[in-house]
């Protein structure tokens, strides 16, 4: 047949058979059917992303054209990644904000809504709760920071710890079925990704007590 060129295959290269049959169905599916399935199972995801994450209802049987079905249980994983990475993003937000609190006062706050307005313009949700901010607890020269995670439930800062695993990356590694809290400092999965000290650890109080010296308060 013309326009088709024959290609040949060597060792790793060669697609395997589940892919071969995907491509087969995919073939045998009109466009016209893959594209209203794939709109219709992304206004059912759109309508449960709109739920808190901890009250999600079961992801629905969904289109039967093979589009669907080769993408839908992804969007499970792809809504607690965007969860994660949000959550992560306000725990650092807030630790960077306590760090500039105690550089000033020479402590960390007795609670969160001391931040506000002075360093933080209002204290972000916990992505993951069905209401509020991170829980916070003042331990004296150090504090606990922390989402109640995926799973739903405030274990007053127990970080996600899965003993199954030997390598401490992967054990505080924080995933969709994890049981436990998202501890600042422990569980910030960016940071351990690439195994260097967090940000807010290191350069960061040292500019902001640069700049408190400056202004003249008192820098610890």
């Amino acid at each position: 047949m013309r326009g088709i060129q024959a290609r040949s295959y060597d060792g790793d290269d060669a697609p395997s058979d589940q892919e071969i049959y995907s491509t087969a169905l995919c073939l045998l599916c009109s466009k016209k059917r893959c594209m209203e399935g794939y709109t219709h199972l992304m206004e059912i995801n759109i309508g449960r992303a709109r739920q808190p994450y901890i009250s999600r209802s079961p992801l629905p049987p969904g289109p039967s054209d093979i589009l669907s079905q080769q993408i839908r249980p992804e969007y499970d994983q792809v809504w607690f990644r965007a969860l994660n990475t949000e959550t992560q993003n306000g725990l650092l937000l807030v630790a960077l904000a306590l760090h500039a609190y105690r550089l000033e006062n020479g402590h960390y706050p007795t609670s969160l809504a001391e931040l506000v307005p002075l360093y933080l313009q209002k204290l972000p949700d916990d992505p993951f709760a069905l209401r509020g901010s991170f829980g916070y607890r003042n331990e004296g020269r150090k504090f606990v920071l922390y989402s109640i995670g995926p799973d739903g439930k405030d274990d007053s800062g127990k970080p996600i710890d899965n003993p199954k695993y030997t390598d401490s990356h992967y054990r505080l590694q924080v995933q969709s079925e994890s049981q436990g809290d998202i501890v600042a400092g422990f569980n910030f999965r960016l940071f351990r990704c690439f195994r260097k000290p967090p940000l807010w650890r290191t350069r960061v109080p040292i500019l902001i007590m640069r700049r408190s010296r400056n202004a003249g308060s008192v820098a610890i």
